[in-house]
């Protein structure tokens, strides 16, 4: 009987570490230094921006911007971000963006996780 217990637990345990792959999205995994040389915004909150060094190729997404959007993030931390992305665009002073070089798009565009 103890080893029938032991052998439940042991296949609760790992039913409940296997993990699909189909849903794992990489998330914020990457982070680039660049000058922002187009900040653009949209009535509708999206903000896409584009770096001096911007990455050639992307997994997935459309490389020519990053983007961000408030149903992605909110409007308090698109306004902040963006904030940021535009000051550093006017005084041409580099900015980090943090973003997914995986494949979890916004808009098509390479999706921002933060602006620093």
């Amino acid at each position: 009987m103890k080893h029938r217990a032991l052998w439940i637990v042991g296949l609760v345990v790992g039913a409940l570490t296997v993990v699909p792959v189909s849903s794992v999205h990489a998330g914020y995994d990457q982070n680039l230094y660049g000058i922002p040389t187009h900040v653009i915004s949209y009535a509708s909150g999206l903000v896409l921006i584009k770096l001096q060094n911007q990455p050639t190729s992307h997994p997935s997404c459309n490389n020519a911007f990053f983007a961000m959007g408030p149903s992605d993030l909110g409007n308090d931390i698109i306004d902040r971000m963006y904030a940021r992305a535009l000051t550093a665009h006017q005084s041409q002073q580099s900015v980090n963006i943090g973003f997914d070089g995986q494949g979890d798009c916004a808009y098509g565009y390479i999706r921002i996780h933060r602006v620093g």
